[in-house]
């Protein structure tokens, strides 16, 4: 998953770099998914598993996510 995590940082990287050279004050959030989408198409093939991915990313992001790593302590 990191090689996919990997694109989708560079790719939100250089989609804000791009809303903010065209003017824009906000990233649209759906031309991002739909970059982020076709990035992971273009660079691994990737297809109907692309929403699964970004919304992992996301999560990950966000820190909502549970890491590989995480122990119940209790």
């Amino acid at each position: 998953m990191d090689k996919y995590f990997r694109t989708l940082s560079s790719t939100r990287q250089l989609y804000a770099m791009n809303c903010r050279a065209n003017g824009q004050r906000y990233i649209d959030q759906e031309g991002l998914v739909k970059a982020m989408k076709s990035a992971l198409r273009r660079h691994h093939d990737v297809g109907a598993e692309a929403s699964y991915i970004i919304s992992t990313y996301n999560n990950e992001e966000r820190g909502d996510g549970i890491s590989e790593t995480a122990t119940v302590q209790g």
